[in-house]
């Protein structure tokens, strides 16, 4: 199994080069899945609704956050929205969302 983790994508900026590489990337490697840190995606401030439906929307099937998890109220949408998107595993179970997700490829 091949996966592909994108590091901390950071803004538009960011969003924009992985849109632009994955094509190619999956052309030349031909991964089975895509895992990316999203938690400064949204100007570099967490991460929102919109941002996560387009990460998702591009093809990548887990986003992991980090300790910016907070930094955009929005977050919460976020989390209920999907299981795609992943808090730090480290934080309380009371914490809303999941440290963990399955995918099945």
């Amino acid at each position: 199994m091949k996966v592909l983790f994108v590091g901390d994508i950071m803004s538009s900026c960011g969003r924009g080069m992985v849109f632009k590489s994955l094509d190619k990337l999956y052309r030349d490697y031909s991964f089975d899945a895509i895992v990316a840190n999203g938690e400064n995606s949204a100007h570099g401030r967490g991460i929102s609704l919109a941002i996560s439906e387009e990460l998702l929307g591009m093809g990548i099937n887990v986003i992991t956050m980090g300790n910016h998890v907070w930094n955009n109220s929005e977050i919460y949408k976020v989390l209920d929205s999907t299981s795609s998107v992943i808090r730090p595993a480290n934080l309380s179970s009371l914490s809303p969302g999941s440290g963990s997700v399955i995918v099945d490829i």
